[in-house]
């Protein structure tokens, strides 16, 4: 039996990365601009997907290739303040993820991200998981 999860709460998400706002990120009333909320996805993201799988650092010469990146605006932001960023697998195919993320300032979600990465090697070849990374991808799946 699948259970439905809020992804809209931060207990659905595994990892959680508190990130400062930026002045410069701001447009004249002091909203975080739009363009400027997907870096902060991806600052979250990056630390998260190296933690599950430290291999994939940059110098090893394959990785995750972003194929798809969906956003929801749910709410504003605002400079000053910090902001969090909460992040979870939500489903691993043979050589791509789907990540979820949701974004929380005050206690508040107030956006949503959704990522497809491929894993590819240099050349850009798709590659597949190992079983190993597979279990520790699943091991940090939205719910977890």
């Amino acid at each position: 039996m699948s259970k439905t999860l809020n992804r809209q709460a931060r207990e659905s998400y595994p990892f959680h990365l508190e990130i400062e706002t930026r002045f410069t990120d701001t447009d004249m009333g002091g909203h975080l601009n739009n363009v400027s909320i997907l870096l902060y996805y991806q600052d979250g993201r990056v630390p998260f997907l190296l933690d599950c799988l430290p291999e994939l650092a940059p110098q090893t010469g394959w990785g995750l290739r972003l194929a798809r990146c969906d956003v929801s605006y749910d709410g504003q932001t605002y400079y000053p303040g910090p902001i969090e960023v909460s992040s979870g697998i939500e489903q691993v195919g043979d050589n791509w993820i789907r990540v979820a993320q949701a974004l929380f300032q005050h206690g508040q979600c107030v956006g949503q991200c959704e990522v497809i990465l491929v894993l590819a090697e240099d050349e850009g070849q798709p590659a597949a998981f190992s079983p190993a990374q597979r279990a520790r991808l699943e091991a940090r799946m939205l719910g977890s």
